[in-house]
């Protein structure tokens, strides 16, 4: 429900432009008088990538920890998914902007809380499982830590140290490419753009949140 609620309000911008329309309707006055104060008013957000992804993992930690004890609830959370993954993918390219750019250092950190919701997962099935009278069945859980350890360090040697250290040989086979310059063009600079605007500089858009200031500065 939350997913397909996602898609009628997309972002927060929609509620406050219900808002003010509903007040402005009851207070007899012209609502949004200029076309400058509507774009405003309805202008798209950018994804809080400090809140979104968190409640995604929030929710993968819930549906594996509680597979056990509790199994109605994969089928849930599995419907979760396959709804968030259109919902999202259709948030992404269509409705939310783009307005900060982590370099790719944003999937290496997923990948390990992933991990470490996989191994929260062991660790809880296995006390279930003792709990229960099933000893057995829980001590055999456990050698499943040290074998998501040695995945997390083959993945971390085969992909993150060869991307930050790539080989010789790996650099000279590697075929050349050219990056789309729009990629890091910011989007009050790209075409059809209106120019500058007030949330210019923000790594969240449309959220309240402060202009990025160094502060070494």
């Amino acid at each position: 429900m939350m997913n397909l609620f996602r898609l009628i309000m997309p972002h927060g911008g929609m509620w406050r432009w219900i808002g003010q329309m509903l007040f402005t309707g009851a207070a007899s006055f012209n609502h949004a008088a200029t076309e400058r104060y509507r774009s405003l008013i309805i202008y798209p957000a950018s994804i809080r990538y400090g809140r979104e992804p968190g409640l995604i993992l929030l929710i993968l930690l819930m549906g594996v920890a509680y597979s056990v004890a509790a199994p109605l609830i994969t089928p849930f959370v599995l419907a979760y998914f396959c709804t968030a993954y259109l919902v999202w993918r259709y948030q992404m390219i269509h409705v939310c902007v783009r307005c900060y750019e982590s370099g790719g250092k944003m999937w290496p950190v997923y990948f390990v809380i992933v991990l470490w919701c996989l191994g929260l997962f062991v660790v809880f099935s296995s006390c279930i499982l003792i709990f229960k009278q099933a000893n057995l069945q829980g001590v055999l859980l456990l050698p499943l830590l040290p074998a998501l350890y040695m995945f997390a360090r083959y993945c971390k040697y085969t992909y993150s140290s060869r991307v930050e250290y790539p080989p010789l040989w790996l650099a000279h086979e590697a075929p050349r490419t050219e990056i789309d310059p729009l990629v890091y063009t910011p989007p009050c600079l790209q075409p059809h753009a209106q120019g500058w605007y007030f949330e210019m500089g923000k790594a969240w858009v449309r959220w309240g949140a402060p202009a990025y200031m160094d502060p070494s500065i």
